[in-house]
């Protein structure tokens, strides 16, 4: 039996983040809605307190956070 996640599209999801956090709701909205079929790699872009995580970091961390 095959791991149904293995088999499954993987997606990378890219929102603003920086830009401004209006859309924030829209985008956890497309995410659950791929997730139905997909593996989003990136979900944390949908969270509503990304702000708060990303507060301080540079944006050379957050890009190779985002392609680790």
């Amino acid at each position: 039996m095959t791991n149904k996640t293995a088999d499954m599209k993987k997606i990378y999801f890219a929102g603003s983040i920086r830009g401004g956090r209006i859309d924030a709701d829209l985008y956890r909205r497309i995410i659950e809605y791929m997730q139905r079929t997909s593996v989003v790699l990136t979900e944390h872009i949908g969270s509503p307190h990304l702000n708060l995580l990303e507060q301080g970091k540079r944006d050379i961390e957050i890009y190779d956070q985002d392609t680790a």
